[in-house]
């Protein structure tokens, strides 16, 4: 739970960024004059999809290794048995 509300706070500033970039920098305020532009959906959808399979990826392999540690326990405490 914790590294999904890391990740999604990280989106938040990430998905700010993305606006600032099409803002201030002048070559891509140029390409896109406005925030309506789909360039810049597909940004925002770009970086959505990246960090969904962020989240994803973290929570799989955390229930993975939650799974293993459990796995190894019972194992260890069924040889002791």
């Amino acid at each position: 739970m914790h590294m999904t509300c890391l990740l999604t706070s990280l989106y938040l500033l990430v998905g700010g960024g993305v606006n600032e970039m099409f803002l201030r920098v002048d070559a891509l305020h140029r390409l896109v004059p406005t925030l309506n532009s789909p360039a810049v959906g597909l940004t925002h959808l770009a970086v959505q999809i990246l960090f969904l399979v962020l989240i994803g990826y973290f929570n799989a392999s955390l229930l993975l290794r939650t799974r293993t540690k459990q796995l190894a326990q019972s194992f260890a405490s069924a040889e002791e048995s």
